[in-house]
């Protein structure tokens, strides 16, 4: 112990410990927001995340979508994107909807399950 004394080491100690007991206090999730139904701010202002694609099937050209709430107003026509924010399809809504499922009819494109449902 020779180079440090006793006093640096604790203030070395008591710094580290302080750093991590404030890292926690400052966290950002943005899972409740996108769940909740709420503007992502990294969105354009003239899109909405309104559900999730559950199911496809390319042969009959339908699709499943997971809406966020049960009843929720939709467009005439609906987006879907993947990860990567790259469009894969345009979805026409049915009047097919059971709880938070919604029936539609896909127009062009293919898309995947997982992919954001979004109005336009």
């Amino acid at each position: 112990m020779g180079r440090f004394s006793k006093n640096s080491i604790q203030f070395a100690a008591l710094s580290v410990l302080l750093a991590m007991l404030l890292s926690g206090c400052a966290t950002i999730d943005a899972g409740p927001d996108r769940v909740s139904g709420s503007r992502d701010p990294l969105q354009p202002a003239s899109e909405q995340v309104v559900g999730i694609v559950s199911f496809v099937d390319p042969a009959e050209e339908i699709a499943l979508v997971e809406m966020r709430s049960p009843g929720m107003q939709t467009a005439q026509i609906l987006l879907t994107r993947n990860q990567n924010l790259t469009e894969t399809s345009r979805l026409e809504p049915t009047r097919f909807q059971r709880g938070r499922t919604l029936g539609t009819r896909i127009v062009s494109g293919l898309p995947n399950i997982g992919d954001e449902v979004l109005i336009p």
